[in-house]
């Protein structure tokens, strides 16, 4: 069976081939899989709440049945193979000039003077040419063969173009849900030592926001769900409907990092690249307290700097498109 073949088609011959597969690739290098287990990018269950030395201890029928159905399950990815069996082949740098300059409709990036599309095949027109300057800065770094990490600005505007600006309703609706489990609203119970910490940094900044927003968020203590008012939602979501697609882009990235909208939008508004770095350090709160509380590990430092810096990318994105 192709490994493009989806799931959905073919659900047992998908299940048995892919498995099948799965311990073949694992049993050669079962350290390297037990390592993706625990950098999954997600919050879900079995995406973050296991050391790297539990996954080692699986076998290798076993660790491919969690690896494939922790990817299945995972809210955050549409999959249609387990991502395992995914071999991207480089490509090399097919152009040597790069410039940026006004269209009808904003700015656009080219190569050897061919004009940029995005995925989907739209033109790549951007409104500011401080986002298209960046854009081009992309291009421009990359060495003989193209590296996809270095293109975080370029595959926003696409989303941004390509399905954002398409229905500006649906995402603001997508976004507006997080400001229903805002992190920064569930705190410890005041009994312990986190409470403490959690009210003095993230108080204020939730009193803020409800200044800024002119609405009133309800705070809760412990895990258990604490529906948000529908005025307070109605009022963000008029805000969040108001914005550019680029914009919302934007914000739905720093918003699924954070998994908090306030810290969201406070960052979108922030003056200053510090400004937003402390708030993505509040909405690290609990990460921090607790490597600090039973110690750091290295891949777990890695994977947040990464989100750091995604974050803001993020808001370098907002930004430059409001220039």
């Amino acid at each position: 069976m192709p490994y493009w073949s989806s799931h959905r088609e073919h659900p047992a011959r998908y299940r048995r081939y892919a498995r099948k597969k799965a311990v073949h690739d694992i049993e050669r290098d079962p350290d390297r899989f037990a390592r993706c287990l625990a950098r999954w990018p997600c919050h879900c269950t079995l995406c973050n709440r296991r050391a790297l030395s539990d996954w080692r201890g699986l076998g290798g029928w076993r660790l491919a049945g969690v690896l494939f159905w922790s990817a299945l399950a995972c809210q955050k990815v549409e999959v249609r193979q387990p991502i395992f069996i995914r071999r991207r082949q480089p490509v090399k740098r097919f152009y040597d000039t790069v410039a940026f300059g006004q269209v009808e409709g904003g700015w656009q990036v080219t190569l050897d003077g061919r004009r940029l599309k995005t995925v989907k095949g739209a033109q790549q027109i951007v409104p500011s040419a401080a986002l298209a300057k960046k854009l081009a800065a992309e291009w421009d770094v990359q060495g003989e063969k193209l590296d996809p990490a270095l293109f975080p600005l370029r595959d926003t505007t696409d989303y941004a173009i390509d399905v954002v600006t398409a229905d500006i309703a649906a995402q603001a609706e997508k976004v507006v849900a997080f400001g229903d489990t805002d992190t920064l609203l569930y705190r410890a119970d005041p009994d312990e030592h986190l409470y403490a910490k959690q009210q003095e940094v993230w108080e204020p900044l939730v009193t803020a926001f409800e200044a800024r927003e002119g609405i009133t968020m309800v705070r809760v203590s412990g895990i258990i769900h604490k529906a948000q008012s529908g005025e307070s939602l109605d009022k963000l979501r008029t805000r969040l409907e108001g914005m550019s697609g680029f914009e919302l882009a934007g914000l739905e990235s720093m918003t699924s990092l954070t998994a908090s909208l306030i810290i969201a939008l406070s960052a979108a508004d922030a003056g200053t690249e510090a400004e937003a770095i402390e708030l993505w350090r509040a909405a690290s709160l609990e990460e921090e307290w607790q490597a600090d509380l039973w110690g750091r590990d290295l891949e777990a430092e890695d994977r947040r700097t990464k989100r750091q810096s995604d974050f803001l990318k993020a808001w370098e994105f907002i930004r430059a498109a409001r220039i």
